[in-house]
């Protein structure tokens, strides 16, 4: 008998990103729409919200994006930091 290994299914990166892409997919604003008003390249818009926070700049460049991303989606951009801090540690 095999035993079974318990795996985490969902993170908070994924999380993170599920809801950006919901929020902005919800509100019919595309990508590049985004992109241009928050002033954030939309590769790395795309990135948090393929929960690909490796391709972010490294530091609180990253976490700025986020959080002025959430804020621009009207989400809690400090909730999400912490959120994404999390599994950063």
């Amino acid at each position: 008998m095999n035993a079974f290994t318990k795996n985490k299914i969902s993170n908070n990166y994924e999380l993170i990103a599920r809801e950006l892409k919901r929020v902005r997919t919800g509100a019919k604003i595309s990508l590049a729409k985004a992109a241009k008003d928050t002033g954030i390249g939309e590769r790395y818009l795309a990135a948090l919200e393929s929960g690909r926070f490796d391709r972010l700049p490294e530091g609180v460049y990253g976490k700025n994006f986020l959080k002025q991303y959430a804020l621009y989606l009207k989400l809690d951009g400090p909730a999400l930091v912490r959120l994404y801090e999390e599994d950063a540690a």
